[in-house]
């Protein structure tokens, strides 16, 4: 028997539950997650979901210019190359991004900003308590940035040290101690530092669930609502979030058992002085 709703015709669903799944729809959850949170079975979500992305794509063709046989390409305007400068790193080349339709116009913008932004993420394993800094690059002084720029001063502000620190085996993270930055930066401060077995990421799973995390929970939905002309443009939001993360998001698992990420740190340093105290 079919419900009224005014959204969709022979509907099976009633309207509040239809809007309910068009705002999960909007925060980029699977079909899977969805059915789970708005109880219908998931055959019933995709089916709707399915006529969800059928509507956006009438629009966006019914609103759009161009028509017919288009072209969409990359491109780099400047000097006569030079000798071994290639790719996206040409040398004093403008990166042009370019809508082309056949016999008509061409459609072009400057990309301010190319650059590929990779996530430098550290977790506290007692209370999953965790940073993030954003680099054009996996190298030895950026991976040491997070910690001088971010880890350090939380600890310092609450009066604690860090003991050690595991890594995977990364060129980023481990080389010649006499030599590597990153070593280096760990001997200077007294941290011990560890590294996961070879092909073993579940030896550092925290780290890997948050990675996880991030990338459900804020990158896909960032990169859907907004385009970033720069990569400290896109930290800004990113810290935003890892605020919200640590200091009001509750956290599932043994580990948090539903409090946030911080009020677990804060119960941890209670019972620390607790231990300390009839230690002495």
């Amino acid at each position: 028997m079919a419900i009224k709703n005014k959204y969709v015709e022979r509907s099976k669903i009633t309207e509040a539950k239809f809007r309910q799944l068009i705002k999960l729809f909007a925060h980029d959850l699977d079909a899977q997650t969805i059915a789970s949170l708005a109880n219908p079975n998931r055959n019933t979500v995709n089916r709707y979901l399915t006529l969800i992305r059928t509507r956006i794509a009438e629009i966006c063709e019914s609103q759009s210019p161009l028509k017919g046989e288009i072209e969409v390409d990359e491109s780099y305007f400047g000097g006569k190359r030079i000798k071994g400068k290639r790719g996206r790193g040409a040398y004093k080349k403008t990166p042009v991004f370019g809508i082309f339709k056949r016999g008509d116009k061409v459609y072009t913008e400057v990309v301010p900003d190319c650059a590929k932004a990779t996530l430098q993420a550290v977790v506290d394993t007692y209370g999953s308590v965790a940073f993030g800094k954003l680099c054009t690059s996996k190298r030895q002084e950026t991976a040491a940035d997070v910690l001088y720029d971010r880890v350090l001063p939380f600890y310092k502000s609450h009066g604690l040290t860090i003991e050690a620190i595991l890594t995977d085996n990364g060129t980023e993270y481990k080389g010649r101690p006499t030599i590597h930055l990153y070593e280096i930066f760990l001997e200077l401060n007294d941290i011990e530092h560890r590294t996961t077995k070879v092909a073993s990421p579940r030896t550092n799973g925290f780290v890997e669930r948050f990675n996880r995390t991030v990338l459900d929970e804020f990158f896909r939905t960032a990169f859907r609502k907004k385009l970033y002309e720069s990569v400290d443009a896109l930290q800004e939001d990113l810290d935003a979030w890892l605020h919200e993360y640590n200091h009001d998001r509750p956290h599932r698992g043994y580990r948090n058992q539903g409090r946030r990420p911080l009020e677990t740190f804060e119960l941890g340093k209670v019972r620390c002085e607790e231990l300390l105290k009839e230690a002495a």
